[in-house]
């Protein structure tokens, strides 16, 4: 019964994240790319082929060429999505697409407590917290101030 809900919570928060990244829709077709989910770091065109267009071997090997860089809509580093994409149900041969991506955002949202916090076993405040560690764009509290903040390179895109 509350799937729906669930469901919809997620696409929000989705929404949310991608736009603190700067990878929503909107953003990614003012710089030019044809869809969020292609978005490499800086906006900057990685490869010949769409990021969504890669299978996820094809992107870690993409991405340990280029300096590590971020990739798709939720802006996952190497390093996290090696960590991640089989906990999320995908194999190296499936396709960081629009679901391949999603599934890791879904998985990603879990390690940092999306289940404790649907059941009411975190607050909003330490679930967003949790969340600031995962996207450096999104704030730690409610000073407004990135997790990450400190390293002079990142901060706080989004609203508490």
């Amino acid at each position: 019964m509350l799937q729906p809900y669930i469901e919809e919570y997620l696409k929000s928060l989705a929404g949310h994240i991608s736009k603190a990244e700067g990878t929503d829709g909107e953003t990614a077709a003012s710089r030019g790319i044809g869809s969020s989910y292609d978005v490499g770091y800086n906006y900057k065109q990685y490869g010949d082929s769409p990021l969504s267009t890669l299978t996820i071997k094809d992107l870690l090997a993409l991405q340990d060429e280029n300096e590590d860089f971020a990739a798709g809509r939720f802006q996952v580093k190497p390093q996290t999505l090696l960590e991640n994409f089989g906990r999320a149900g995908l194999t190296e041969d499936s396709l960081f697409d629009e679901d391949g991506q999603d599934e890791v955002f879904k998985r990603l949202l879990r390690g940092r407590g999306l289940d404790k916090f649907l059941a009411g076993e975190l607050t909003e405040e330490e679930f967003a917290y949790n969340l600031s560690k995962e996207w450096a764009s999104l704030p730690k509290d409610a000073d407004g101030d990135s997790y990450y903040g400190h390293d002079g390179l990142n901060k706080s895109n989004a609203d508490w």
